[in-house]
């Protein structure tokens, strides 16, 4: 064993800190988000089934408000219309104007409306035009869907100029329509500031021109390459020409195009040459804020990153050349043209469990700064028609939500690199679509307590707070009591990468006797934070673990929330918290399901404004008997919440906190279920349950897979609508297996609609059938790591009474060799221990009582910190098991963010 007990932990520091974000979709459906200005207050979506999205019939469109103050609404024009495109013009504190473009299934006709999301008219071009699609992906600049959009937002007068088959016409609010160029195959490919003038290319020219005129003819334009840009005040054009040999940015100057930039060691193709197929994203170029000047991005494998600026008065600048080549795909300019959002690409190796994704990475640079040392990683199962929808640039680094697309298309598998600290998105339920997020973390759990409860219990919280930078950090903590608006705060002032532990949270901070309620934490930076909340037999202690979950991961009216295991069955309660985040208070709808799939009934439940509100036993409330087992569909019908359930055993008052499921369309696996008898007497056994969240039948396929790999075990059940399973002692009543084993879980990709959901409770039974347990979840994509990422575990240790266990998971049913993972124990700002060791191929295995194991005096509070050396799609979690009741906790791991050098 080798020790490191003089080891100060700034070893394992790194030049610069980022974070992963957690964020929280808007919706549970494949979505289309609007052509408009990403400063828009409002934005619109184009919703359909996410299994049904290339043969949809049926399409919702539906107005949101960026800033949560108005409910998301339907405003759908016309029933039986398959929408393609939706526009939005919004005059900053005005009323938003609507364009919606679709397919016409019953007359087989194009369906063009304009309105205000209440009052729809109808467009009538006097053709049945075809509309143009968008050509190439969003780098950036003030507009959605990038510089070469079909649709051009333009003013008061005249919302929106869009191209169509036959041309390129202007309409207005009232769905009058004027026809600005009326030539097929022209396009609209920019605007001025103002939007009042526009850049249109017909009859092999690129022209300048109102709607109603005078065009002026400003350059020849190459046929074979496409066009965008945007006027300056003078009357010139800067111009993005793209061809398949990449982007050329170019000035008029009066019936000509002077090349500014391009691609490294590039010149402009000539007219009308050959086209040279090359990387695309190796240059690109955005307007400034002021339409005056141009930001540009050169890129080459091998080749440093540089950011260019052109304007006619500094002409071409080098602003900054980063040797390390982030891979820039998009720039967005903050409103005083002195912050510029950088989207890096970065590529991360899912492979098949936790589904492909690539990952944006976002930093907020200023004008005058060097290249930025660090990303905020923002993972998701992204596109190439990804994008920013609603952001401020300007407000980003103070915590303004921003709205991002993801996309809707797969990926290919992609590459591995390298990751460490601020961890997060542990919490994160749908890891597509259309999502909110913020670059400030503001974390939350929603369930802290010192307080009495039934059967002579009373409630206490322990909280860990770690602070992964190398220097100090102060966090704001502040209480809202249950059920009110008011808060107390205090600040923690954090030593350099410090793991606190707070015992008896609410009394040590806030000098609290008796109350319940939500902790929340506004660190300087980022922090990770997990909790405890128990009672105690005797001289043990039973209760359950939360990690601290992003104040911006929060559901809404258009995400229903299902939690599988809500009630267990026959002696157990029910206990729901909801906190709600829209500062104006949520109301949200509960419906239970059981066996059959009917709903047993329904209750509705109110949260405060910024507040918590705790419904207990709310079986009786939704219609269910005591010995009912079934689901909970929590569906907010106002505001945003977050929800949490804890599900209470009667017979011992353990308590089993469950998260909101995660979708189950895409394969994903539970690290352990076991049948096993362990230390000191206990009788380790697992519960699965099952939910179908649709209206019609789905098959979800199980497959047990042994630890040691003397097995596997396949399961195959269809469920009803709405049907809810609880599944007994699963590894040994439906596979036949003893020991431990991972789950997988997938659902027939051909049968419509969303996933099954999938979770399970491990716990130890008494001879009286009375149990102590803890939630084993599914994985999320955040969770699952591969060569070079390092996976974070908080929690661990508690002092003496505790044992801590490691679990070590091989997901990949196509590994050929063993992993190989390095794991460190970190505690009182220095290394305790740190040891390598292998995990079996496609299997499992656990180091039981790891401090006692290597000889290590039990630490307050610890983590754990995993780095994958050799391996993929590697799990890691631990168990904190009270020695004396043999109640556990699951601690779950997250996955690190990438630093910069």
């Amino acid at each position: 064993m080798k020790r490191f007990a003089g080891f100060i932990l700034v070893v394992l520091a790194v030049p610069a800190f980022a974070r992963v974000v957690s964020y929280a979709p808007y919706t549970t459906r494949v979505a289309t988000p609007s052509h408009q200005e990403r400063a828009s207050r409002h934005f619109v979506l184009i919703e359909s089934e996410a299994e049904n999205f290339s043969g949809r019939t049926r399409d919702d469109v539906v107005l949101y408000d960026s800033s949560g103050i108005d409910e998301p609404r339907v405003i759908t024009p016309k029933e039986g219309v398959r929408y393609e495109q939706a526009a939005l013009y919004q005059k900053p504190g005005g009323a938003p104007v609507i364009l919606a473009i679709g397919w016409n299934f019953s007359n087989g006709q194009r369906s063009i409306h304009v309105g205000d999301g209440t009052t729809w008219r109808e467009v009538n071009l006097g053709v049945a035009p075809s509309f143009a699609p968008t050509i190439d992906v969003d780098t950036g600049g003030p507009f959605t869907h990038g510089l070469y959009a079909p649709i051009v937002i333009g003013n008061e007068t005249w919302p929106f100029v869009a191209t169509f088959g036959t041309g390129v016409f202007a309409i207005d609010r009232n769905g009058v329509t004027k026809t600005v160029v009326n030539t097929p195959g022209s396009r609209v490919v920019g605007r001025n500031l103002a939007g009042d003038r526009f850049l249109v290319i017909y009859a092999g020219a690129l022209w300048s021109t109102a709607v109603d005129g005078p065009a002026t003819r400003l350059a020849v334009v190459d046929a074979v390459a496409a066009y965008a840009g945007w006027i300056t005040s003078n009357g010139s054009a800067y111009v993005q020409m793209f061809r398949s040999e990449g982007r050329f940015l170019f000035k008029t100057n009066g019936s000509s195009l002077d090349f500014i930039a391009g691609p490294y060691d590039s010149f402009p193709p000539a007219v009308g040459s050959p086209q040279v197929t090359r990387p695309t994203m190796r240059f690109f170029a955005v307007p400034t804020a002021d339409f005056e000047g141009a930001w540009m991005i050169q890129r080459e494998t091998g080749k440093p990153t540089t950011m260019l600026k052109h304007s006619s008065a500094g002409g071409l600048q080098t602003l900054w050349s980063d040797v390390s080549g982030p891979q820039v795909e998009a720039l967005i300019v903050g409103p005083s043209g002195n912050t510029v959002l950088i989207q890096v690409h970065r590529e991360r190796d899912g492979a098949e469990l936790s589904r492909p994704f690539i990952d944006p990475a976002l930093a907020v640079w200023r004008v005058g700064q060097d290249a930025p040392r660090s990303y905020d990683e923002l993972y998701l199962n992204e596109s190439w028609n990804k994008g920013f929808v609603h952001i401020d640039v300007d407000q980003l680094e103070a915590g303004d939500p921003f709205v991002f697309n993801s996309g809707w298309q797969e990926t290919t598998p992609p590459v591995s690199r390298v990751s460490p600290p601020i961890a997060g998105g542990g919490d994160v339920i749908q890891e597509w679509g259309v999502v909110r997020g913020s670059l400030k973390q503001r974390l939350v759990l929603p369930g802290v307590a010192r307080l009495p409860g039934a059967f002579g219990s009373f409630w206490m919280t322990d909280v860990n707070v770690y602070n992964p930078l190398n220097e100090s950090q102060q966090v704001e903590v502040k209480f809202t009591p249950l059920g009110t608006t008011d808060s107390l705060s205090t600040t923690l002032t954090l030593e350099p990468n410090e793991i606190r532990a707070i015992g008896d949270a609410l009394k040590a901070l806030f000098n609290i006797e008796s109350g319940g309620g939500s902790l929340h934490f506004l660190p300087a930076v980022g922090i990770n934070a997990t909790a405890r909340t128990y009672s105690r037999k005797g001289e043990g202690t039973f209760g359950f673990g939360m990690q601290a979950i992003d104040y911006f991961n929060a559901a809404g009216p258009r995400f229903p929330l299902s939690f599988a295991g809500a009630f267990p069955g026959e002696n157990f309660r029910t206990n729901l918290l909801l906190t709600d985040t829209s500062g104006r208070g949520t109301s949200a709808k509960l419906e239970a399901f059981g066996l059959t799939g009917w709903s047993f009934g329904n209750s509705m439940v109110e949260a405060p404004a910024a507040g918590t509100v705790q419904m207990n036993s709310v079986g009786p409330a939704v219609g269910l008997h005591s010995r009912d087992g079934g689901g909970l569909v929590i569906e907010a019908t106002r505001g945003t919440a977050i929800a949490t359930v804890v599900a209470i055993d009667n017979r011992t008052n353990d308590p089993t906190y469950f998260p909101p499921d995660l979708p189950g369309a895409i394969p994903r696996a539970i690290p352990v279920i076991g049948h096993l008898d362990g230390a000191n007497g206990s009788k380790f056994r697992s519960d699965i349950y099952l939910y179908n969240p649709n209206d019609h039948a789905r098959t979800v396929m199980l497959s047990a897979r042994k630890w040691d790999g003397t097995g596997v075990a396949n399961a195959n059940f269809t469920l009803l609508p709405n049907e809810s399973r609880v599944i007994p002692d699963a590894l040994k009543t439906l596979f036949g297996m003893e020991g431990l084993a991972r789950l997988r879980y997938s659902t027939n990709e051909w049968e419509p609609g969303q996933g099954v959901r999938v979770t399970s409770r491990t716990y130890t039974v008494e001879p009286s059938g009375a149990t102590y347990g803890c939630l084993v979840p599914p994985l999320n994509s955040f969770q699952i790591g591969t060569f070079g990422d390092r996976l974070e575990i908080l929690g661990a240790g508690a002092g003496p009474g505790f044992r801590t266990n490691i679990g070590l998971v091989d997901l990949n049913d196509n590994s050929q060799r063993e992993a190989t993972v390095r794991i460190t124990i970190i505690a009182e700002r220095r290394i305790l221990d740190t040891m390598t060791v292998r995990v079996p191929m496609r299997g499992g295995m656990q180091i039981n009582d790891v401090f006692k194991a290597r000889g290590l005096a039990t630490p307050a509070a610890a983590l754990i910190v995993v780095d994958i050396i050799d391996g993929q799609q590697i799990a890691a979690y631990a168990t904190l098991t009270d020695n004396v009741t043999n109640d556990s906790t699951y601690l779950s791991a997250n996955l690190g963010a990438q630093p910069e050098n």
